[in-house]
């Protein structure tokens, strides 16, 4: 989708632009993952902030497998972790294939 797109380019004012014109948050990639994904994996936090305000999932899972926070765990992004445990983010939610956040941050020597 275009909010992909503007995502995964690190164009933020296309981001806000898109979401304030009701581009669906929740929407799957061919990959299987939500913007939400995506902006979490860049890092961008303004981004991760905009998309959480707008109503975007913290359940969902890519395809494989891993939640919003397990990546954010596993590369160490504390501030991302803050920001979606404040969203309702479950810190012991397992993947289909794997551990939770939690563990995972722990194997990733981030807690």
């Amino acid at each position: 989708s275009p909010l992909h797109v503007a995502i995964g380019a690190g164009l933020h004012q296309t981001v806000a632009l898109l979401v304030e014109a009701n581009a669906d948050v929740n929407k799957i990639d061919h990959h299987g993952r939500s913007p939400l994904h995506l902006a979490i994996k860049r890092a961008d936090c303004d981004s991760v902030r905009l998309l959480l305000f707008r109503g975007a999932d913290v359940t969902l899972l890519d395809k494989t497998g891993s939640s919003c926070l397990q990546m954010a765990a596993k590369f160490g992004h504390v501030e991302l972790v803050r920001t979606l445990l404040e969203h309702n983010a479950q810190i012991f939610q397992r993947s289909q294939k794997g551990p939770s956040p939690l563990l995972v941050a722990a194997a990733e020597g981030h807690v």
